[in-house]
């Protein structure tokens, strides 16, 4: 029986594939897949595969150890499930104390010969039963598959199309979630951003499932051979990931679907991210070669996650090493409200950076009384280096941002844009900043936490595009706020607010600024943030510290449908990457909470077109014979 007959066999006969099929609520996205059209769809996508005259082969990489028998059956129908067919499946076991699995393992290479099962007497650990299987491996591609773990059906075919696509791919990561024990609930989806190294150095958030090739897996191999560091084991993933990074000739890319069923079971890292123990000693020792490249030998302060907040990922900040001549320029425009600008201007004064602070206060009409108060505290507080700038003209937060950066820019190598509203908490917040777009030269913005007033909600935690949808059907555009969103982490974003970021004095040039026209106060900083993702760079943004917003207490709430519909005619293309592309936790997929709304007002248009419809059917006849009628009662 050839390839293709024994595929339409296990997905239409009483197979155990067909069961995992039909048992698993498999789901890509948002919509769960109906078991019969999944499988249309697969055996249409495997006719497809067949006709390739050079296929790529994928190895799929699954060292073994005291596996669950049933859950390795299942893993393995999952396999014999995927629409492309030229794989093969290598199984190790690492000399297990428990021996049920080992009749699956050697049942399913007797029965597909694309499976090829290894049994060792030696325990060679998670990285060398890994490496003892991609030595006999064949494949151009590797996969790594966890003992007890599903792949979605459409995995092999996804990363083949990708690849085929774009031949310059040497490393494919998807999203993933979880699923129970008995196969019947997938939960705990992840999204993720596209590749970031900044990101990556905190949490391994790659994690599953990746593809990579095998050219690139080889260049890692030390003089032994082995590509797995053995002294790792626990933390092997997040090594193997920054190692592939650092080669010159990696080149990333996310298909942000959910491919991989991460299994839910008592003693899990899915379950419980400390069933490994405390690795936090050994990604120290991942990250040290890294780290003292980007910032200098021990010039950085690692902390584990938990202990700056609610952190999940570690936390990573660069030490203060600005020299003595780096100069910092802070932009604060104000009008009015001298308390709240002068309680600004008292945080500043405890930051560790205040010697490199050159601050620019930008007074936009603000009445004489108002105006004398902060200048008389300016000058009780000679330690804090204050400007203060009249720009007499209407409002407009971009003009008075870029009038005052064109002006002065030039006395700064970095720039922090800085509401009169916020108050900087954390002492070396602004020197962390400054320090950290020294060393990412990828980094166009970097920002950090804001908090309401009442310390207890988060404000701004980076901006994101939200699922709930506006106007016209656009989603939402706005901040982060929730612990779901990993707002008290470090990691990209798709940018981050103008109450508080700071950029290179370089870098704001080259963008011109913020625009001032369409523009003049909300969403400038969305819209400079997309820009500089097209320049190549991105946003990063730091949880770990920490502002207070008192949110537009300045001037107020405004109307901005404009602003809002120039973005997505601007930047439609970006948006909506970043909407499938950010760092997210949801229990469970769900479709934007104005879908069911969105449906019923189409179901009433539908049933008013339709109405109308028949209104003219009926009415434009009778009104042409009523029309004959009158015509001819009026000839003479």
């Amino acid at each position: 029986m050839n390839q293709m007959n024994l595929y339409k066999q296990i997905l239409t006969q009483n197979t155990p594939e067909r069961d995992i099929l039909f048992r698993v609520p498999w789901k890509l996205d948002a919509f769960q897949h109906k078991p019969d059209l999944l499988s249309k769809s697969l055996l249409l996508e495997a006719e497809r595969f067949f006709e390739i005259e050079k296929p790529y082969k994928i190895s799929i990489i699954t060292p073994m150890y005291n596996t669950s028998p049933n859950l390795l059956s299942e893993l393995i129908a999952s396999v014999r499930l995927q629409s492309y067919p030229h794989w093969e499946l290598l199984l190790r076991d690492d000399a297990s104390s428990k021996r049920d699995h080992i009749k699956v393992a050697r049942n399913a290479a007797e029965l597909d010969s694309r499976i090829k099962f290894i049994e060792d007497s030696i325990n060679r650990g998670i990285g060398g039963g890994r490496d003892a299987l991609m030595n006999i491996a064949q494949g151009d591609y590797f996969i790594i598959l966890d003992h007890d773990d599903l792949i979605h059906p459409q995995s092999l075919g996804l990363f083949i199309r990708s690849l085929m696509f774009n031949k310059k791919i040497n490393f494919i990561f998807t999203n993933e979630a979880k699923i129970n024990e008995a196969s019947t609930k997938v939960f705990d989806f992840i999204s993720k951003p596209t590749f970031d190294k900044f990101t990556l150095l905190r949490t391994n958030y790659i994690c599953h499932m990746i593809c990579v090739s095998r050219h690139l897996v080889d260049t890692l191999r030390n003089r032994d051979g082995y590509v797995w560091s053995r002294e790792l084991d626990g933390a092997e993933d997040h090594d193997f990931f920054i190692r592939l990074s650092s080669l010159p000739e990696f080149n990333p890319f996310h298909i942000p679907l959910f491919t991989y069923y991460w299994r839910s079971i008592p003693g899990s890292t899915a379950i419980d991210p400390k069933a490994k123990g405390n690795l936090f000693h050994l990604r120290k020792k991942i990250l040290s070669e890294s780290l003292d490249k980007l910032y200098g030998i021990n010039e950085y302060i690692i902390k584990d996650h938990g202990e700056v907040d609610n952190n999940s990922f570690l936390s990573i900040h660069p030490k203060n090493t600005l020299t003595p001549i780096t100069k910092i320029l802070v932009i604060i425009p104000f009008r009015n409200n001298s308390s709240i600008t002068i309680n600004c201007l008292e945080h500043l004064t405890k930051q560790d950076a205040l010697s490199r602070l050159k601050v620019i206060l930008v007074n936009n009409n603000s009445e004489f009384t108002e105006l004398e108060t902060i200048k008389y505290w300016i000058s009780t507080h000679p330690q804090l280096d204050v400007l203060v700038e009249d720009y007499t003209a209407a409002f407009n937060f971009a003009k008075i941002n870029n009038y005052a950066f064109f002006k002065y820019g030039s006395m700064a190598s970095f720039v922090l844009f800085l509401n009169n509203d916020v108050d900087i908490i954390t002492p070396h917040a602004i020197s962390t900043m400054a320090a950290h777009l020294k060393a990412h030269e990828e980094c166009g913005f970097v920002g950090i936490r804001l908090m309401y007033p009442d310390e207890e909600r988060v404000q701004h935690g980076g901006i994101k595009v939200r699922i709930e949808t506006y106007g016209s059907g656009y989603p939402q555009i706005g901040h982060a706020e929730l612990e779901n969103e990993f707002v008290y982490d470090e990691h990209v974003c798709l940018g981050v607010t103008f109450a508080c970021a700071m950029t290179r004095r370089e870098t704001f040039q080259e963008l011109g600024g913020l625009e001032e026209i369409i523009l003049p106060n909300g969403f400038g900083d969305v819209d400079i943030s997309l820009r500089v993702l097209e320049l190549g760079k991105v946003s990063h943004y730091y949880g770990t510290l920490v502002g207070i917003h008192h949110e537009s207490k300045s001037r107020g709430y405004v109307c901005e449908d404009i602003e809002f519909t120039y973005l997505y005619l601007w930047h439609g293309k970006l948006i909506y990457a970043s909407r499938i592309q950010s760092l997210c936790f949801n229990w469970q997929l769900k479709l934007a909470k104005d879908e069911p709304k969105l449906l019923r007002h189409r179901i009433a248009n539908g049933i008013a077109d339709r109405l109308n419809d028949l209104i003219k059917q009926f009415a434009l006849p009778l009104h042409r014979l009523l029309k004959k009628y009158l015509r001819k009662e009026s000839d003479p």
